[in-house]
């Protein structure tokens, strides 16, 4: 009996081992606006990418207002910038063209991932972005031998440029109670001041 629970443990463990993923994250040329091929960085401006697990629902969570942390049961694996050259038009970086950046995550099963983009380096309130579908990403072993090929995520279509559908950061509940307790001391504030 012993034996047969020790075998079942080493059998777990290197099970989860195994649990990582290693992903190429791409753009076929950029991303634009949808008005017309409208760029959506200007010269020296910065996008923000992340990949992120979608986790065990395999949604994408709206993100929270605070640095560009997930809601929900999301979490991120990796980020990348991309800053927009003088000639941004032309060699694509106006478009947040990503050549291909390998992310890797440790302890991470059964991955449905998505890549994020934010049209600033912040990813704070206010901020424009745009979530690409989410994909399933297989199973390796990072320490293997030989180490294991990225999987390809390209955030760009096959016809060129993607046709982005930004959405807009709200701020968290929390956020949102913060400043409406901070506008009612302002007002009581106020009346005592007048009386």
């Amino acid at each position: 009996m012993r034996k047969l629970i020790t075998a079942m443990a080493i059998v777990a463990i290197a099970s989860f081992a195994q649990a990582d993923i290693t992903v190429n994250l791409k753009t076929t040329f950029g991303i634009y606006s949808g008005a017309g091929y409208d760029v959506i960085l200007n010269e020296g401006e910065t996008a923000l990418y992340q990949l992120i697990n979608a986790g065990a629902n395999g949604v994408a969570d709206a993100p929270s207002a605070a640095g560009g942390g997930q809601f929900g049961d999301d979490s991120l694996i990796g980020t990348v910038s991309v800053t927009a050259s003088n000639d941004g038009a032309n060699d694509y970086t106006g478009y947040a063209f990503l050549s291909g950046t390998t992310i890797e995550g440790s302890g991470i099963s059964g991955a449905n991932v998505f890549a994020r983009l934010y049209v600033d380096s912040t990813a704070s309130a206010g901020s424009l972005y745009y979530d690409a579908q989410i994909a399933a990403i297989p199973n390796v072993n990072l320490a293997g031998s030989p180490p294991p090929t990225p999987t390809a995520y390209d955030f760009g279509g096959a016809a060129g440029l993607d046709t982005a559908t930004f959405s807009t950061v709200i701020p968290e509940p929390a956020t949102i109670g913060l400043m409406g307790i901070a506008a009612a001391g302002l007002f009581t504030a106020r009346r005592k001041v007048r009386a």
